[in-house]
């Protein structure tokens, strides 16, 4: 997804920028003012024994000029508080693996390093407002999502990059770096577009935007190894040693017999010989033969991502180059996920595992076996497809239902 930057550019006039004043925006053109360091005066606080405490400071977060690194500040709108309030109330609960987990990670953790980061306020706003788009796909996408979008991942960015040329970091701002990571990887993953098979990936023309959600998780993986989430004075050390007791499936591990229809051993070459090393599809098809048997529920939806976080970089390009096999594992991962309602994964899997399917019939129609794999996964999200559908339409309104019936004559 292109995110267009702000229109805002500072015009950098002393003592005071009249373009940053009359959009709400404050500059420091301090050197010595060390970035995403802002007073506790001039910082929206969060306060956690409340779902969101009305401010008693100035409403200020940072903002990433894209002017030499320069760094400013933006008061927080009545709309930006209203996004914060659902997140807080709502959103939040949602982002973990049930709301037992959820409860305590997002509070002891997300919600409190907003308090010393509050860059990371913006990525709370752009999750809420993913949000309530999934729960009324008719909403117009607000102009905010993009500029809260660019602000977030832009000072995550700048922050990831100090850190990589640090010697040492603190426990918060590994944390901070940590869930920033991990939101942003949600916010990506949720961000669809049309819910319309035929203008979804792969049907659609070729963008370099195609599979961020893919790149993102990749780039997941590096902050992970910095900050090590699992280390003990980590927030989130119980929800990751929660994980741990519960391991989730090893894609490495050889395919048993059984373990996938027999018409897959063929395809992708998944006989004696076939490792993690020797075969590009291995990791992924053994990741399939151990979720296949199981439903994704809150408590093991983790083993079920993890089909994202142990993906081979050699399948992963495959993917990109629209390799047909490639996009048939990714199918039926799809299909498995597309039965549990999660709202930030749901969309895509989705609908672009329909347009998956659509692809491989317009293109690979003469390949038997293709077309008798497809088969399967396409049935399931078919009938997904209907039920979601279905109940949006049940819950119009009526008002609305017929207002819409009189524009439609």
């Amino acid at each position: 997804m292109n995110l267009t930057r702000t229109s805002l550019l500072c015009d950098e006039a002393k003592p005071s920028c009249q373009r940053c004043l009359s959009s709400g925006f404050t500059c420091s053109y301090a050197r010595d003012v060390k970035d995403l360091q802002f007073s506790q005066a001039s910082v929206f606080k969060i306060d956690l024994e409340t779902p969101l405490a009305r401010p008693a400071f100035h409403r200020h977060v940072p903002l990433a000029y894209p002017i030499a690194g320069k760094i400013g500040s933006y008061e927080l709108r009545q709309s930006d508080l209203r996004h914060l309030d659902v997140f807080v109330k709502s959103t939040w609960l949602t982002l973990g693996g049930g709301e037992r987990i959820s409860r305590s990670w997002y509070t002891a953790g997300a919600l409190g390093l907003s308090n010393s980061h509050p860059f990371l306020l913006h990525i709370f706003i752009v999750l809420s407002q993913l949000h309530a788009i999934h729960e009324n796909p008719s909403s117009t996408r607000s102009h905010t999502l993009a500029f809260h979008w660019y602000h977030g991942a832009a000072l995550f960015q700048r922050m990831l990059t100090q850190a990589l040329g640090a010697p040492a970091l603190s426990s918060s701002e590994r944390d901070t770096l940590w869930i920033a990571a991990a939101m942003l990887g949600t916010a990506t993953f949720a961000y669809l577009g049309p819910s319309n098979p035929d203008e979804a990936w792969p049907l659609r023309d070729t963008s370099p935007d195609d599979l961020d959600w893919l790149k993102m998780g990749t780039g997941k993986k590096v902050v992970w190894e910095l900050t090590d989430p699992t280390r003990p004075d980590s927030l989130f050390n119980q929800k990751a040693l929660r994980l741990t007791d519960d391991p989730p499936p090893d894609g490495r591990s050889p395919i048993r017999p059984h373990g996938l229809p027999a018409l897959f051993f063929g395809v992708f070459g998944l006989g004696a010989s076939s490792t993690a090393d020797s075969n590009p599809y291995h990791v992924a098809a053994s990741l399939l033969s151990q979720l296949l048997p199981a439903k994704a529920t809150p408590h093991n939806v983790h083993h079920f991502l993890s089909f994202m976080s142990q993906m081979d970089s050699r399948y992963q390009a495959l993917l990109v180059e629209k390799d047909p096999r490639a996009l048939v594992l990714l199918l039926y991962w799809m299909a498995k996920m597309a039965s549990y309602p999660m709202w930030w994964t749901r969309g895509r899997v989705l609908y672009e595992g329909l347009a998956i399917a659509v692809f491989i019939e317009r293109h690979y129609a003469n390949e038997r076996e293709l077309m008798d794999l497809i088969a399967y996964p396409r049935a399931i999200l078919s009938a997904v497809r209907v039920g979601v559908e279905s109940s949006r339409e049940s819950s119009v309104l009526p008002s609305q239902e017929v207002q819409r019936k009189g524009q439609i004559a």
